[in-house]
């Protein structure tokens, strides 16, 4: 009977740790983040906007002159605008 019990505690916990997890991913939305090298955007560097963004971010970039090397550590998109 402990064991039945133990072991319902366990899915249970877990039921509900997946459900949170799913929220927290799927509870927030993209941000579109735009940059252009002549201002008037949210940044006018590439990197920062990078910098900037969380996982799934939309970065657009207007045309210009953008000499940067870009690193990233998480999943974003990068389009022009």
């Amino acid at each position: 009977m402990a064991y039945r019990s133990s072991w319902i505690l366990g899915i249970s916990i877990l039921t509900i740790f997946i459900g949170i997890s799913l929220l927290a991913t799927f509870g927030a939305e993209a941000e579109t983040i735009t940059v252009d090298d002549d201002g008037g955007a949210d940044y006018e560097v590439i990197q920062q906007a990078i910098d900037n963004a969380t996982e799934g971010d939309v970065i657009q970039v207007h045309e210009g002159l953008y000499n940067e090397n870009l690193l990233t550590d998480r999943s974003v998109t990068i389009q022009t605008a």
